[in-house]
């Protein structure tokens, strides 16, 4: 029996990582009251903790785990030991670290979207408003693009890693305590250098754990300040990349700093421009092709570095779409409207595309209905200039 002991112990850690987490699907809402508040507290006080190690911690606990496993390897080779009950320690060790990270994090795949705690109804829009969010996208990003300082090759010039991690933490605190958001009121420490490990395409990770936040050094330079705010956004429990982006776009955009701002609106332009371009219908290739030229050189020139990096994304077209996309190509010969009544969810390709959904409610939810509510005041009958009160004895002049 001593030689099961570590399998024993793995499978209790197993069993208790599972029994977690079938209770968080099974009481979502209460989980979503406490969890995230809890260990939005402890990530934090670890993050404060990991801040002050030169290096990134967790890789330095990866690296003695392993070192640790050979030389317990070689000396149980060496003393003819049973590899059976070394094989079940190492075993019972990973299920614990992956219980820890369950408990501490990974139930916050079960809590409520970021959409909910910012009050954000994902709206059912169609090729023209996504059409509007990627063209106000786009002008910002033109904009802020001629605004940043650049180096005589045209890349932008934001500054050192470390002074871009500290003014990160701006535009969460805006958030938090001038917009009274709290789901952002975690940790803002700088983010560390991704020194290990770094892919490209890779933008970094977030380690629970040790409540560090590190980001690819070889991010191109405009989409640094997204990066960091996305890999912090993630140490503050919110958990799908989807809703991290957002938070980003969101943190980037209300930070004081002009370089941050421009690389919320950067790569939001790039995400909502490759979804519109995805859209199966001749409407929504006319749209995107039209917004294409319009895009800046010097705009471009970042667009081509981030597509460079990330890569060109290729959507997964489903069965529903091309279902829709023949109906649709059937309707276009009859009326021309039905397409623009198609509505996004339909048209997404895959979930790369997800935070598009995102970005254009938040547009329409702040620009387009604010826009439509003046236009309609609604009728006032002691408003002259919406009837006429002229004869009549009791109105009054202004």
């Amino acid at each position: 029996m001593k030689y099961w002991w570590g399998y024993l112990c793995a499978a209790i850690f197993a069993a208790i990582s599972w029994a977690l987490t079938e209770f968080a699907k099974a009481h979502s809402v209460l989980v979503d009251m406490i969890y995230p508040y809890v260990t939005r507290l402890i990530i934090s006080a670890l993050a404060d903790f990991s801040s002050g190690i030169g290096g990134i911690l967790w890789q330095m606990l990866v690296a003695v785990f392993i070192v640790a496993t050979i030389v317990t390897g070689v000396l149980m080779i060496l003393r003819k030991r049973n590899p059976i009950r070394w094989f079940g320690w190492v075993l019972a060790v990973i299920s614990f670290v992956v219980l820890l990270n369950n408990a501490l994090y990974g139930l916050n795949a079960y809590t409520s979207p970021l959409a909910d705690d910012l009050r954000l109804e994902i709206a059912d829009y169609n090729v023209t408003h996504m059409n509007d969010a990627v063209i106000f996208l786009r002008d910002k990003a033109n904009e802020l693009a001629k605004q940043v300082k650049r180096a005589n090759d045209g890349t932008p010039k934001f500054g050192s890693f470390e002074k871009m991690g500290k003014q990160a933490a701006d535009g969460f605190e805006n958030l938090t305590y001038e917009q009274t958001y709290p789901i952002f009121a975690g940790s803002t420490v700088p983010v560390k250098k991704l020194t290990l490990g770094a892919a490209k395409g890779d933008t970094g990770i977030t380690v629970a754990l040790t409540g560090e936040s590190a980001v690819n050094p070889r991010v191109p330079t405009a989409a640094m300040p997204f990066a960091m705010c996305k890999e912090m956004a993630h140490r503050m429990t919110i958990y799908t990349d989807t809703d991290a982006r957002f938070a980003a776009f969101l943190a980037c955009i209300n930070n004081s700093d002009q370089n941050f701002q421009y690389s919320g609106y950067l790569m939001a332009y790039h995400y909502c421009y490759e979804a519109l371009a995805s859209v199966p219908t001749s409407t929504a290739q006319a749209a995107a092709a039209q917004t294409d030229k319009e895009v800046n050189d010097l705009l471009r020139q970042d667009l081509e570095a981030v597509y460079e990096f990330f890569g060109k994304p290729e959507p997964e077209v489903n069965v529903r779409t091309e279902e829709k996309k023949e109906e649709t190509e059937k309707d276009e010969t009859t009326d021309e409207t039905t397409e623009e009544t198609t509505p996004a969810v339909d048209m997404s390709f895959s979930k790369y595309f997800d935070v598009s959904d995102l970005l254009v409610s938040w547009h329409i939810q702040n620009f387009v209905l604010p826009l439509h509510q003046e236009e309609d005041q609604g009728f006032d009958p002691f408003d002259t200039t919406q009837v006429d009160l002229t004869g009549n004895a009791n109105a009054k002049e202004k």
